[in-house]
């Protein structure tokens, strides 16, 4: 499954069944939870209304979060205890070992080694694309578009089979003698701080400058291990980020909040840090200094050799002189330049 948006910039989920499976694989166990929503009603007055979907851009991943955190929150009344997955970054059942989940999760473990496989036989990085990559990608070779909707039941007696297999032995994981004492909201809020440094720093290290959306998801996240008491508690952490800041590898460094244009003509907030602004500003003095620097420029003549060393390759049509434009432009100027094609 690849998260995407669609041309009204909603966000979606696209299934994609891989060949070498006959899109079928035995079905892991999952429970969940879905809530209708009618989009369009009659009101007392007569008046017919929907939803604003627009009001949704950027808040599905942290209302995703924050029933997780919820979720998390009514466990542990129950003596269960919560840790936040590394990988996943959502709710975990810590008396649950790691390779018993990992067992039961073969079909997202196999469909994604499965993609990442693919793509590096092709000579790319599937962790590093972007969700239209990936689907491009997967389009291109991977899946099987007639299983693309096959799906498997639930199979207890299978399940019972695969825990007997790897000798494992489920006991019930509340445990009512066990339940923590709750702490002080501010005790709560500054673990929620402390464990949004590393979910918030994983983003920027993608990216120089993130969504404010991005910010939430982080704090809804980091509720998820910290306890929270109502979803105000999301706010209170991103407050404390514009407050404190963050880290970023071993300093502190503030977070710079600011308004770009976003989709659909409405604007979104944007945030970046002043350890990432000092980068970029860095970036671009050097880039200037080597555009200037003309130490290892190439001459006309040099080039002029250079191209009838390769007469096979024809510089008088529209292409060729673009290409040719380009050779010129790169070859007589600083020891850093930029030129933009299409493959």
């Amino acid at each position: 499954a690849v998260v995407t948006e669609d041309a009204a910039g909603q966000e979606t989920t696209e299934l994609h069944s891989l060949t070498g499976t006959g899109g079928r694989v035995p079905g892991d166990m999952q429970i969940h939870t879905h809530l209708a929503v009618f989009n369009v009603v009659e009101t007392a007055s007569r008046r017919v209304g929907g939803l604003d979907l627009a009001q949704l851009e950027g808040r599905i991943h942290e209302f995703g979060a924050v029933y997780q955190a919820f979720l998390a929150e009514n466990l542990r009344r129950h003596g269960v205890e919560i840790a936040l997955d590394s990988k996943t970054e959502m709710a975990r059942l810590s008396a649950v070992p790691e390779s018993v989940a990992a067992h039961f999760s073969k079909r997202t473990a196999g469909g994604t080694e499965a993609a990442r496989a693919y793509a590096q036989s092709v000579g790319l990085d599937w962790d590093a694309m972007d969700a239209n990559q990936k689907i491009k990608l997967l389009k291109s070779g991977v899946q099987d578009p007639r299983s693309a909707k096959s799906d498997d039941v639930s199979d207890l007696a299978a399940w019972r089979a695969s825990a007997d297999q790897i000798g494992y032995r489920h006991r019930s994981v509340l445990r009512p003698d066990a339940i923590k004492p709750s702490t002080t909201r501010e005790a709560r809020l500054e673990r929620a701080y402390q464990a949004a440094m590393p979910i918030l720093g994983k983003q920027f290290d993608r990216r120089a400058v993130i969504d404010g959306s991005d910010a939430r998801v982080a704090a809804a996240k980091a509720l998820i291990v910290a306890g929270i008491e109502t979803a105000e508690d999301v706010s209170a952490v991103t407050r404390a980020f514009r407050e404190r800041g963050v880290k970023r590898h071993g300093e502190d460094a503030a977070l710079v909040w600011g308004t770009v244009a976003g989709k659909q003509g409405r604007e979104r907030m944007a945030v970046t840090t002043t350890l990432e602004e000092r980068e970029e500003r860095t970036v671009i003095a050097t880039a200037r200094a080597g555009a200037r620097d003309r130490s290892a420029a190439l001459t006309k003549r040099q080039i002029d050799a250079a191209v009838r060393a390769f007469p096979e390759i024809d510089f008088t049509t529209e292409h060729g002189r673009a290409q040719r434009a380009a050779m010129d432009a790169l070859g007589t100027g600083g020891r850093i330049g930029l030129a933009i094609g299409v493959a």
